[in-house]
């Protein structure tokens, strides 16, 4: 899997967010989001979340692998889970992920309904966009995955 963003944009986002500290290379970095669980701030084309809840981003990163091991189209194409260090020796797991902007297009009827159905229902108007009628999940805090592997791959193979 190819990497998303880099620990060194990970790290500058961590010490600015924690620490007031700017880091030269990306000056001043600006919020672009919020929510319950996380900060969101967008370095070129990566979002990266600096959680608040430590269970936040490992959660959200092991649910988009599994979508997207399942073949679910509204996973984002890639993430990266970057653990940076803080000066007092606490681990923080970074989440970068490619930065999607909705492009004002109606979701399509069908992919939103697939969304909702293979997503355990943890979609709502917050945590996804549309992009070209496809809807695309960015925040995965909600979304519960079941159990059981891609019932249409299976049935595909038998």
């Amino acid at each position: 899997m190819t990497a998303c963003g880099t620990l060194q944009d990970a790290l500058a986002v961590f010490m600015q967010h924690r620490y007031d500290v700017i880091d030269d290379r990306l000056g001043w970095v600006p919020p672009c989001g919020a929510g319950e669980d996380r900060t969101v701030y967008r370095v070129g084309v990566t979002a990266y979340k600096m959680p608040t809840r430590p269970t936040a981003n490992p959660y959200d990163h092991r649910t988009q692998e599994e979508a997207r091991r399942r073949g679910y189209r509204w996973a984002p194409a890639a993430s990266t889970l970057w653990r940076v260090s803080d000066p007092d020796g606490d681990d923080v797991d970074m989440l970068a992920m490619p930065y999607l902007e909705d492009d004002g297009s109606t979701a399509d009827p069908v992919l939103m309904a697939e969304m909702k159905a293979q997503s355990g229902g943890g979609v709502d108007g917050t945590n996804y966009v549309v992009i070209a009628g496809q809807p695309v999940v960015i925040d995965f805090c909600t979304v519960r995955l079941s159990n059981r592997d891609n019932s249409s791959s299976k049935e595909q193979e038998q």
